[in-house]
């Protein structure tokens, strides 16, 4: 039996976490930059703040379908309920 395989071969020295790499490259930023920057964290946050009240209805739909057991099983003689 043959087997073959589309992934090249790797070491692990390939694996190995590089931290450097993880690390984003600090440089100067301009004035105008830094702005935008600003200006989109501000976005961000404002739709954030938005869309709170639907997101919270939201979770507790979710939360009360979670927590609601259903309705109750009816009992029968022959499902051994006692009396």
């Amino acid at each position: 039996m043959t087997i073959a395989s589309v992934h090249p071969q790797t070491t692990a020295a390939l694996h190995a976490p590089d931290a450097a790499a993880d690390k984003p490259v600090k440089r100067k930023t301009d004035t105008d930059e830094r702005n935008n920057a600003l200006r989109l964290a501000v976005v961000g946050f404002n739709d954030h703040w938005r869309h709170q009240k639907h997101r919270e209805d939201e979770m507790s739909a979710v939360v009360n379908e979670l927590c609601d057991p259903g309705p109750k099983p009816k009992t029968t003689p022959s499902s051994g309920a006692h009396h």
